[in-house]
């Protein structure tokens, strides 16, 4: 799913069941709770907006195919909510993206299609077509949320990954790079997307025959992996692995 992928793990995954073609919006009455959270949540009154958020949460989770771009919406204002209240650990449990402002899902629905129909062509191995729709989709998230939000950041992200599998190293390092930012401006450089940003960075930079600095970014990357998540996560095997490749190819066989 387009809004949960958060970076991917080196190089982003991308599957999308056909299944989500029919079961990717929201119901009827999932919409009606969601608007009359939204509206709370907007006066203040978070509270109140908890239940209304929570059972949204819960059809949508019940309804919507895990693929659909749609699908963590109603939680990650459900986390927010609590999050504005002050209780961070209970937000935390909800949603990892609770600190960003959430979204009215309402003014991505366009966006969103166009973000699913790019990933469906992507698993196909259709990259090209799937950077155009890419496109289509971050012009207008950028048009209705800012250039600086993440979810923008996150098509950002999609548009390089795809560019990298297309070949085109020098288009995917521009928008890695672009998108690299956006997630150190909102969510800082200790989180574990800035690090797996880093990581699709150093990717594109060894493509590039620039070793040195993908050893710069992995190293960074695996710093904050073992911070995070301890020597013993796959995460840090992995990005152990990759900085290993990248001195290997720079010649620093001791540090391989």
């Amino acid at each position: 799913m387009m809004r949960r992928l958060l970076f991917g793990f080196i190089l982003a995954v991308m599957a999308v069941s056909a299944v989500a073609q029919m079961l990717w919006q929201p119901s009827a009455e999932s919409d009606a709770l969601f608007a009359a959270g939204v509206d709370l949540y907007n006066k203040g009154k978070y509270r109140e907006a908890v239940p209304l958020f929570a059972k949204s949460d819960s059809l949508d989770k019940a309804q919507i195919d895990p693929s659909s771009n749609r699908r963590d919406y109603s939680s990650m204002w459900l986390a927010s909510c609590y999050y504005k209240m002050g209780d961070t650990a209970t937000a935390a449990g909800i949603n990892a993206y609770y600190q960003v402002t959430p979204v009215d899902r309402r003014l991505t629905v366009k966006s969103d299609s166009l973000s699913q129909i790019g990933m469906e062509y992507a698993n196909q191995g259709d990259y090209a077509k799937a950077i155009e729709y890419l496109t289509q989709c971050a012009e207008l998230e950028k048009s209705v949320l800012g250039k600086n939000h993440f979810y923008y950041g996150k098509i950002l992200n999609l548009i390089a990954v795809n560019n990298y599998y297309l070949g085109d190293y020098n288009s995917a390092f521009l928008f890695g790079k672009d998108a690299l930012n956006i997630v150190e401006k909102v969510l800082g450089k200790e989180h574990l997307d800035y690090a797996a940003s880093l990581n699709n960075l150093a990717s594109y930079n060894s493509a590039l025959g620039d070793y040195a600095e993908a050893i710069w970014l992995g190293t960074e990357a695996l710093r904050i992996y073992e911070k995070a998540l301890g020597k013993e996560h796959p995460y840090y095997a992995t990005s152990l692995n990759n900085l290993a490749r990248y001195n290997s190819s720079l010649g620093n066989y001791a540090e391989a």
